[in-house]
């Protein structure tokens, strides 16, 4: 600035208006003109914040209401609009994060101004005593007195201030690369500290927006403040959208939502089976009503493809206090599909799991076996998350777009050998492996005689070179028929063997 006239406050406000006459000046924005329409502003108005642009030895000439502060800078004039605005866009950013963690812990409120700027942050009582603190161990010898505790009453602080009594106002000092700043808390009775370099423009905008939001706190000697209109919904959306440094902050939150979480949580997902035929998911909120009344005492959450209920419990791994026969039936009455995840306890683990489910609904959809519940469980469908991630990889990985390259070979014969002769050995194979290798619950799902799934398996051992005894080997088998499967009905693409069948020789002519 080249000069400012006036000592009202000016920060009162993130809202900028440029203004284009002086009838468009509101006190309550700090108002941007050009010197002429400042000139004209300034004969009537009594309070508020005004910044011009040049240099007008009209200025010097004005006295000002007490009310009232005129800035002047060398800035053009859409070059001091355009960096106030970015300017409070980041105070606002900065402030929006605070009052998020605000509502909570002092502890974590100090651990946030901290991981904002960079710098120290201690918050003491009246005597001194450090309540919570983030120390930044670089910090200049000036505040080793009161950093490291050896001090044995306040005069180090009024000293550190060049002051001779208790400080009833902030106060800024600055030396060389330093910037110190103290707020006391009359009415909680304690001091607030920043310590920070010259370089961190924000350190001043963190302190005064975090004394306004620990002093209550400090006063109450509260650890959380409720808030009602905090809910799921909000929270939910949040998580998805911030990035896992907010991760610590955003747990809090969770554990106390209205309707806070056990430690061991799970989601459902739950949207209508419309969505997998790529059609309009109108039913949703229709969809809503029923849910929270089968769902009553959890927190859920309406997202643009389904709905998500939060579970929790003490027990390790959250099991599930309804029957699933029960919520398949309310599933098949609104013609919904659901997919419930893995437990877990915290947000890094629920952002994930909320993704993995949210992209399995239509795989599951494509490759579940005929007569399976509504009521999906991911943990059914781990492996065929695998399958989905190697098929998006294959190519960057191996340098060959097709997922088939990674299927063992035996299961490759036998899709050749079922093509060549019409059988089902695959799909005989698979069952067999999935039932244990129990002869009686493949022959009843296979709709089989006995002696006919014996004589295939004994076929199926043939063609595939090896026995099934080795778990090993039965375990690559089974995740090759899933790979197969997620080819045919998911990716629904031709199973090209090419690649893995010997040239034949050609005959002597």
């Amino acid at each position: 600035f080249l000069y400012r006239i006036g000592n009202a406050s000016i920060l009162t406000t993130g809202s900028i208006l440029l203004l284009d006459n002086a009838a468009a000046f509101d006190p309550a924005y700090i108002c941007i003109a050009s010197p002429a329409i400042c000139l004209e502003v300034l004969k009537t108005a009594q309070k508020g914040c005004l910044l011009s642009t040049g240099n007008q030895e009209e200025f010097l000439k004005i006295t000002l209401p007490e009310g009232l502060t005129l800035l002047v800078t060398d800035f053009s004039l859409f070059d001091l609009n355009n960096h106030l605005n970015r300017f409070f866009l980041g105070m606002y950013s900065i402030c929006s994060r605070l009052s998020n963690t605000a509502p909570y812990t002092l502890p974590q409120l100090v651990k946030m101004a901290h991981k904002l700027t960079g710098g120290t942050v201690i918050l003491m009582d009246d005597k001194l005593n450090f309540l919570y603190d983030k120390i930044t161990p670089s910090d200049d010898p000036l505040v080793s007195s009161l950093l490291f505790r050896e001090r044995e009453d306040s005069s180090a602080l009024y000293t550190l201030f060049h002051k001779e009594e208790p400080l009833s106002e902030p106060v800024l000092f600055k030396k060389e690369n330093v910037q110190v700043i103290i707020i006391p808390l009359p009415k909680a009775g304690g001091y607030l500290l920043f310590v920070g370099t010259v370089e961190e423009p924000g350190l001043s905008i963190v302190a005064f927006k975090m004394a306004e939001l620990c002093e209550p706190l400090l006063l109450n000697r509260s650890k959380r403040i409720p808030n009602k209109d905090f809910s799921f919904q909000l929270l939910f959306t949040r998580i998805m959208n911030e990035t896992t440094e907010s991760d610590d902050s955003l747990m809090l939150m969770l554990k106390n939502l209205p309707n806070p979480p056990k430690k061991n949580m799970r989601l459902i997902l739950i949207r209508s089976e419309q969505f997998s035929t790529g059609d309009d998911d109108a039913d949703l909120l229709e969809l809503l009503v029923p849910v929270k009344e089968f769902f009553s005492d959890s927190n859920i959450a309406v997202m643009p493809d389904e709905i998500v209920i939060l579970l929790s419990s003490e027990t390790q791994y959250c099991p599930l206090e309804f029957e699933t026969d029960e919520l398949g039936t309310l599933l098949k009455q609104h013609h919904a599909i659901s997919m419930v995840g893995n437990p877990f306890t915290s947000i890094m683990a629920l952002r994930v799991i909320y993704r993995q489910c949210h992209r399995m609904f239509p795989i599951a959809m494509a490759v579940k076996l005929d007569g399976e519940n509504r009521c999906m469980r991911f943990s059914r469908y781990t492996q065929y998350n695998v399958i989905d991630i190697c098929a998006k990889s294959v190519q960057s990985i191996l340098g060959w777009n097709d997922i088939v390259i990674l299927c063992h070979p035996g299961v490759l014969t036998l899709t050749r050998y079922d093509r060549a002769y019409g059988t089902n050995l695959r799909e005989v194979m698979f069952r067999y492996l999935m039932n244990d290798r129990s002869i009686a619950r493949t022959s009843s799902e296979m709709f089989m005689h006995r002696n006919t799934t014996i004589y295939k398996i004994k076929k199926i051992e043939e063609l595939i070179g090896e026995s099934m005894d080795d778990p090993y080997l039965r375990h690559n088998l089974i995740f090759s028929c899933l790979l197969l499967r997620y080819r045919e009905l998911y990716q629904k693409e031709g199973i090209s063997l090419s690649l893995f069948e010997r040239p034949q020789k050609k005959k002597k002519p």
